[in-house]
């Protein structure tokens, strides 16, 4: 599996592509996209998520929906709020 940043503006955004998938991932998509986006100020800050799949044919894109449900989605949340734990330990920090 291979992941590449695809776009930086500091403070602002950050997007990124995920590919080269292997084993059963590699059957059912060919490549994930995903944005981290920011707002706010230094007192209180907020951030969206968003990512997209892409399905290997339109047979496979029911089962990377079932995949993004079940699995990926439970992951998403637990890689936010431990960013969110980071940032909150390094602003009481500064």
């Amino acid at each position: 599996m291979r992941e590449r940043v695809t776009a930086w503006e500091r403070a602002r955004r950050f997007a990124y592509q995920v590919d080269d998938f292997g084993g059963v991932m590699a059957r059912l998509m060919t490549r994930a996209v995903g944005e981290w986006t920011f707002t706010g100020d230094a007192a209180r800050s907020r951030f969206t998520w968003t990512y997209t799949f892409f399905a290997t044919s339109r047979a496979t894109a029911p089962l990377v929906r079932v995949f993004v449900r079940l699995m990926w989605s439970g992951c998403m949340h637990g890689c936010a709020d431990r960013s969110v734990a980071l940032a909150e330990a390094r602003g009481q920090s500064a």
